[in-house]
């Protein structure tokens, strides 16, 4: 254990890792890394109590010292550290996680007295970091730039640094010095502010009446996709600020667990046939309101809204800075018909519930909304996304997906720039046609329209994993979860990924820091259940998918997992009965036979896994992309029949 008295003093080190509890600084080989405060406070409590697990509570009260603090803060928190240090939650070098009490460091760490062995110089206006050994003799090792301040007078270089050393220090103080002139947005009031990413946060029904709560949700997510046009601003997705719906947080707790230096905060007031909505966009660094505004609108006042909001943002956040290649897109109006547009906000907050009920739902006000207006561009493609999801899971794919196509062709025909018909169609190219560079296409073309959004996040993954690319899908999805660090589909898609890459251990983990986030999250157990299955761990895998069964709408693809673990854990009478069940569903409702082969497979029946396949590759299964990467599949790899049914779908074996 490091005693934490007179850390003020302190420098910590371990493996190539320097702490600087002066400057609250972090070094790694030498390069200086970017660390909130707050990890910062993290690491260097865990680090002075690294003989013990720290419980979760101990460090919401010693270090976050805040009256609502969630455990998403303390997650998103530790990830923020394990990637700056190169850490990894399967192989844990430094920080150790005990489920469900805390966390332990547990490497091992030396502590540098600064009085005694480190010596602070000014070199060239910066702070540098001196070693006692490097004090003197002609060679000259590890000098540690630390900062430039804001007035950097030139001192002479200590005798035994050599002119190389000084020509580093030269070059580091000048990218210090480019690097925050350039980082600061000038705000009104005259106060230095970096104000580049935002959150806005689910706005609030404050009267409570459920028939509105579309209407909150559609305004908040309204509201994110015209700010998402503003050039230099990072806004969070979708699925990262919901994770907040319904909870009561301050608004500098919730900005500091999403990574973003201002929150959009929204309330939304029922009055006569009229709605009061109350903005407010809080800087997280103080607490700050730094805008503020009242609005009375009338139901045909509301397709205009998110358009003025954004407007009235990007004059706060940039004052006398012309945003003028964006002015259209902030004016741009999807429909001028109010009814249309609360009609397509009904839409996708039933959509948004990814269930059958939902998308059948959804397609009933998509298609109200487009009689209303038949040029409205995201109704139609809110229409082919609902039929992509009814094509997933509850229809036979030849019924939905050529449908899905007319719609998005229609979207992308009426507004080329619409991201949502892009995505639509491009599920359509990987998951229906099996058009490989048509779904890379739209992939490019999402990522161009929105590339700090979270829609290209699962085209991209997707179309990496089925080409037989998993390791690249990991990487990629990690990019996007760096964006997106809250948002549930995305940490629990990067389990998934794992997954396909056949790293099981780095994928349970994952999956089980997604599950801290939200235990309730159905996808993430079902992904846990897959992952543990193929460690053969079978009693947790059992446990995984029950939960993800009970927490869903009877998924039929959870349903043929547990069948497929039951097989594989040689309980033969339960995988004969999940055969059964699945058989008495079919003649109510389509089930997959990519499904019914993956039972197979786990018994090790061969000819009746392929016979079911070559089914569901007539039945254009929207399963069969993965036929390649699949780990459920892999005795089945050598057949000739099962390679020749590989190229059939487009892909090598």
């Amino acid at each position: 254990m490091v005693s934490p008295t007179t850390t003020s003093l302190r420098h910590y080190r371990f493996d190539d890792v320097v702490i600087d509890c002066q400057s609250f600084s972090v070094f790694k080989g030498g390069q200086k890394k970017a660390l909130t405060p707050r990890a910062f406070d993290l690491l260097r409590y865990l680090i002075e109590h690294g003989d013990r697990v720290v419980e979760k509570q101990e460090l919401f009260e010693q270090v976050w010292k805040e009256k609502f603090v969630s455990d998403n803060a303390l997650t998103r928190t530790v990830k923020e550290i394990r990637h700056v240090l190169g850490d990894s939650v399967a192989s844990p070098r430094y920080i150790e996680t005990a489920h469900r009490r805390g966390y332990r460091f547990i490497a091992e760490t030396c502590v540098l007295e600064e009085r005694e062995v480190i010596y602070t110089e000014e070199v060239e206006g910066a702070r540098v970091v001196i070693k006692e050994e490097d004090r003197e003799g002609p060679e000259v090792g590890g000098a540690i730039v630390i900062a430039a301040p804001p007035t950097a007078g030139a001192k002479r270089l200590p005798g035994g640094i050599s002119r190389h050393r000084r020509a580093l220090a030269v070059l580091a103080v000048s990218a210090l010095t480019l690097g925050s002139l350039g980082a600061y947005l000038l705000l009104r009031g005259g106060r230095s502010r970096t104000i580049d990413s935002v959150a806005v946060m689910p706005f609030v029904n404050t009267g409570g009446d459920p028939e509105l709560e579309y209407l909150a949700d559609g305004l908040t997510e309204s509201v994110i996709s015209s700010l998402s046009q503003l050039p230099d601003l990072k806004v969070m997705s979708r699925n990262s600020v919901f994770l907040y719906k319904g909870r009561e947080i301050a608004p500098q707790v919730a900005g500091r667990e999403l990574g973003v230096r201002a929150v959009l905060i929204g309330r939304v007031v029922p009055r006569g046939d009229h709605l009061a909505i109350s903005l407010e966009l809080v800087d997280v660094e103080d607490n700050r309101q730094l805008w503020g505004a009242q609005y009375d609108r009338g139901p045909g006042d509301l397709p205009a809204f998110q358009a003025e909001v954004s407007r009235e943002i990007s004059e706060r956040l940039w004052p006398g800075r012309s945003v003028e290649g964006r002015q259209r897109q902030l004016a741009r109006r999807h429909t001028e018909d109010a009814e249309a547009y609360r009609l397509y906000l009904r839409g996708r907050f039933h959509w948004n519930k990814f269930t059958e009920e939902g998308a059948r739902k959804a397609i009933d006000y998509f298609n109200r909304a487009v009689s209303k207006d038949p040029g409205y561009a995201r109704a139609y493609a809110g229409l082919a996304e609902s039929y992509v999801l009814l094509g997933m899971d509850y229809l036979p794919p030849k019924e939905a997906f050529p449908v899905a196509k007319v719609y998005a062709l229609k979207a992308t025909e009426l507004d080329g720039a619409l991201p949502e018909a892009h995505a639509a169609m491009g599920a359509v190219s990987l998951l229906y046609e099996w058009d490989w560079p048509g779904a890379e296409r739209e992939m490019k073309r999402i990522i161009e329209l929105k590339p700090e959004s979270a829609e290209p996040f699962s085209c991209t993954l997707h179309y990496l994993d089925v080409t037989g690319q998993p390791d690249e899908a990991v990487a990629e999805v990690k990019r996007v979860r760096e964006l997106h660090p809250t948002s549930l589909s995305i940490n629990a898609e990067v389990g998934c990924a794992s997954y396909y890459a056949r790293r099981y251990d780095q994928a349970i983990a994952d999956l089980r820091e997604t599950l801290e986030m939200d235990p309730n999250y159905m996808i993430a157990h079902y992904n846990l259940g897959r992952a543990y299955g193929q460690k053969g761990l079978y009693e947790e895998s059992v446990a995984a998918l029950n939960r993800a069964k009970g927490l869903s709408e009877n998924s039929l693809f959870i349903a043929a997992e547990l069948g497929y673990v039951y097989a594989a854990s040689g309980k033969r009478d339960e995988t004969r009965e999940v055969l059964r069940k699945l058989t008495e569903e079919s003649g109510r409702r389509y089930v997959d036979p990519y499904l019914i082969a993956i039972v197979h497979a786990g018994l090790g029946e061969k000819d009746q896994a392929l016979v079911w396949l070559d089914k569901a590759f007539e039945d254009r299964s929207t399963w069969m992309p993965w036929l390649k990467v699949e780990p459920k599949f892999d005795g089945l790899r050598s057949d000739p029949r099962f390679q020749d049914l590989a190229r059939r779908v487009g892909l090598s074996p």
